[in-house]
């Protein structure tokens, strides 16, 4: 992809909408047949079946596919891209109205009178590769106000980004990488950190591309 790497609202949603219309699954690079460390780091802290989770950036991971097997009903999976949020409801077949799926970019601000999501406040928000592609101070402001107003209290926040060493751009778009320490200081004050760690995505070509993850809970 050869995007700009300043684009708008309108743009940046085309943009995620021509990759996931041009490319199967297999060939976008941050797909995993079986996401079994987000879920992982999603079941140590999800404690009920009936716990509200939210995917975001979640597309069409097959993440959702493992959480509903092991009986989780209160599933939110949001995107911006529509096209990916298809593919993933095509996928699950019946079993796609059991999840709220969310078309929404959530680098842009909420609006004053905007309602929040259906099944929040959230018991999880989990992101696995979204954060990174936030490299203006108004997006990350604008994503950690949407988190704060989507969590309730008691709540976990699950995210990860590619480290300081990973790849400088995604898709044709700048990333922010950010060191274990650098990531474990984005929520602070009524968030107390519970975990973190690092790990190694392989892209379907075997690649390999370096994380850290973060895992806070809400305590104010």
């Amino acid at each position: 992809m050869s995007e700009s790497a300043r684009v708008d609202v309108p743009a940046l949603t085309t943009h995620w909408d021509r990759i996931y219309t041009s490319k199967p699954a297999e060939e976008c690079s941050w797909h995993e047949p079986a996401p079994l460390r987000a879920l992982e780091a999603i079941l140590d802290v999800a404690e009920w079946v009936d716990s509200p989770i939210v995917d975001v950036g979640g597309g069409e991971s097959r993440l959702v596919d493992l959480l509903l097997e092991l009986g989780y009903r209160n599933v939110s999976v949001v995107d911006i891209s529509e096209q990916a949020l298809q593919r993933a409801r095509a996928r699950l077949g019946e079993a796609e109205g059991l999840v709220d799926w969310l078309t929404a970019d959530v680098g842009v601000p909420m609006a004053s009178d905007e309602p929040p999501w259906p099944r929040a406040p959230f018991a999880v928000w989990h992101d696995r590769a979204v954060f990174h592609f936030l490299v203006d101070p108004a997006q990350q402001a604008a994503y950690l106000a949407r988190l704060r107003a989507s969590v309730g209290h008691g709540g976990h926040v699950v995210l990860a980004t590619f480290d300081e060493h990973g790849p400088e751009q995604c898709s044709g778009l700048p990333v922010q990488r950010r060191s274990l320490e650098e990531l474990s200081r984005v929520l602070s004050d009524d968030f107390e950190l519970r975990a973190a760690a690092r790990f190694t995505h392989l892209t379907p070509w075997g690649a390999a591309q370096p994380f850290v993850r973060c895992t806070w809970q809400r305590v104010g």
